[in-house]
């Protein structure tokens, strides 16, 4: 399992959280987007697409400063991308602070018969 831990100041739109990676699939396992209490509301979005998200899987239409949301997903219900699609992320300016996104991950590689 692979892990991400990134703070922004400023917007972002298609943000690449996990690179894409031709045969392979990401699946995401858990998540945490943070406002900081200097921040003003934050809309956000996580998801899938090649270059520009297309299955958003995770968001938040107006996250209050000082506030997170966090998931963990079962293996049943972990959201995966297709095959060579990044994890992605698009918020909104957290004006006056910074949002925080972490989460783990693992890649699933077709490029060998009977894994994946």
């Amino acid at each position: 399992m692979a892990h991400f831990s990134l703070s922004f100041s400023a917007a972002q739109t298609d943000y690449p959280l996990v690179a894409r990676q031709a045969e392979k699939k990401i699946v995401l396992t858990r998540y945490l987007v943070a406002v900081d209490n200097d921040s003003i509301d934050v809309n956000w979005n996580i998801g899938f697409g090649s270059s520009t998200m297309t299955s958003p899987v995770a968001g938040h239409p107006n996250l209050p400063s000082g506030l997170h949301v966090a998931e963990t997903f079962t293996p049943q219900s972990a959201p995966g991308g297709a095959l060579g699609e990044a994890l992605l992320l698009t918020c909104t300016v957290p004006t006056g602070g910074t949002v925080q996104v972490s989460g783990s991950y693992e890649i699933h590689d077709f490029t060998r018969k009977g894994n994946g």
